[in-house]
């Protein structure tokens, strides 16, 4: 079974891939060159260095790979600090197009292939917001509809009776991922 872990630049995926790594194999992408860096002695996990804040990027890495996957984590998460009303909208905007946007993209490309193989599974994470010092409207929405698409897509694959699965989880704290990961284990174990 392979893993892919699409992260941008927090800790969340880094640590992720590598307690997963430590039993699976692992794509692991992001833009952040000094994570990709740490695992380069680790001959479980295979490294992109890509930016997927793109759209474009998304389908060059979903055409690049999609034959190898069997599982795929977004951990795209970004976060601004700034009140609403304080936010820039490039800021804003720039947040939508990665929490949004990317993820939506890559969950579309890759649910397609695992919905006509009947096998396959997505976990959408993202961060807690309550737990970040300062509230942030704009990222309160995307993970909303996160939430709401990997929910809709829940059903929508019950119904097919497909064998598909497609997880939601939402993190805390980063210091007790592995608490949270324990559902991610036993999601990749039922597969």
């Amino acid at each position: 079974m392979k893993i892919l872990i699409v992260n941008n630049k927090s800790e969340i995926g880094y640590k992720i891939a590598a307690k997963l790594s430590e039993h699976k194999e692992i794509i692991f992408v992001s833009k952040n060159k000094r994570m990709i860096d740490k695992f380069k002695d680790n001959k479980q996990i295979t490294t992109i260095n890509t930016d997927v804040a793109s759209t474009y990027n998304c389908e060059k890495l979903y055409k690049k790979i999609y034959d190898d996957v069997d599982v795929v984590i977004n951990c795209l998460d970004m976060v601004n600090p700034q009140k609403f009303t304080e936010e820039k909208i490039d800021n804003d905007l720039d947040l939508i197009d990665m929490n949004l946007k990317s993820v939506h993209t890559l969950t579309k490309l890759f649910l397609e292939s695992f919905v006509k193989n009947n096998k396959g599974m997505i976990i959408n994470i993202c961060f807690d917001n309550s737990t970040i010092k300062s509230f942030n409207a704009t990222y309160n929405a995307t993970k909303a509809y996160l939430s709401s698409l990997t929910f809709a897509i829940k059903e929508e694959l019950r119904r097919q009776k497909n064998n598909v699965q497609i997880h939601f989880l939402v993190l805390d704290d980063i210091n007790n991922i592995d608490k949270k990961l324990s559902k991610v284990f036993k999601c990749l174990d039922e597969m």
